[in-house]
Formats: structure tokens, sequence, C-alpha cells
């Protein structure tokens, strides 16, 4: 009796569905499925996929050929300091950070300039993470918060310009 009631719910409860009210997508599966076995687009779909991540993530994040990141090496090396004479003087204005919100380094920046007291030597630009409007890697300025430094678009002009000396 008890399979009996847990058959009819079943099949109460598995109603057909008109076709037209479920979305299947680009039905990719069912038009090629003549011509190209699932599992095979499936593989070529993943292998595709794989090669362009592995691309742009190279082209964005340096790296040794096993994959780890390498941090680059930049220009400055030292510290922001008061003393006469010094190589980075505490000057307002000579200073500029662009900051990302969804980056941990830039967090990481941000939280050392205030520990160190360096707001009122160093400004930022708080940059937005949108790769589709921007011309290469993703952040870019808007209306509300312009690059006061080179007048960029993105940060990939700032780097063009800083690279150039301007």
């Amino acid at each position: 009796a008890t399979r009996a009631a847990a058959g009819g719910l079943r099949s109460a409860s598995c109603k057909q569905q008109d076709d037209s009210s479920v979305s299947k997508g680009f039905n990719v599966l069912e038009l090629t499925g003549a011509l190209i076995p699932q599992g095979k687009l499936v593989t070529g779909v993943k292998t595709g996929w794989r090669l362009a991540w592995t691309t742009l993530m190279r082209e964005l994040a340096p790296q040794t050929k096993d994959g780890a990141y390498v941090r680059p090496k930049y220009a400055f090396q030292g510290a922001i300091s008061p003393e006469a004479g010094a190589k980075f003087p505490d000057e307002a204005g000579r200073y500029h950070l662009y900051v990302g919100k969804a980056c941990p380094w830039c967090h990481r920046v941000e939280l050392a300039r205030a520990v160190r007291g360096l707001e009122d030597y160093v400004s930022v630009t708080i940059v937005l993470d949108r790769p589709e409007q921007a011309s290469r890697g993703g952040w870019i300025f808007t209306a509300a918060e312009r690059d006061p430094v080179w007048g960029a678009k993105d940060l990939r002009e700032v780097y063009d310009n800083a690279v150039r000396g301007g």
C-alpha cells in the first residue's frame, strides 16, 4: 500500500510541461547532438575556456612557467620621510595611489598609508573593476572619480603614461 501511495504521488507531481515555457538557453546540445557527441562538445568547450582563462591570467598577473604568481619589481624602493634631503620627501601632492576596492593588495596599501599617517602626503583615486569597459585589465575611472594625474580613462592609460614618463 505504501509503494502504491508513493507511486501515486510521484505521477501526480511529474506533470508534463509545455516546451515553450521552459528555457533551454541556446539549445546547443540538442542542436549539435546529431553532429557532435555531447562529451566531445563539452570537452572542447572546457579546453577552449581553460586556454582563454590561462592566457588572460598570464597577461594580467606575471607568473613562473609552473603558474606561481611573481610580484614585479617596482621602481619605488624606500620610504616617504620628513627628514631633510630624503629621497622621497613628505610633500603634499607629490604621491598618488590608484586603489581598486576589489583588490586585496590595494587594501594593504590603504592600511599602510593610514597606519603610517601619510593621508596628507599621498592622495587616492578609487578605480572600479569593470573589465568590459576597460581597454585592458579591468580598472576604470568614473565620471565622479576622474584620474587627477594623467586624465586617463582606465588604469592601462596610467601605466602607459608612467612608463613613457608622461
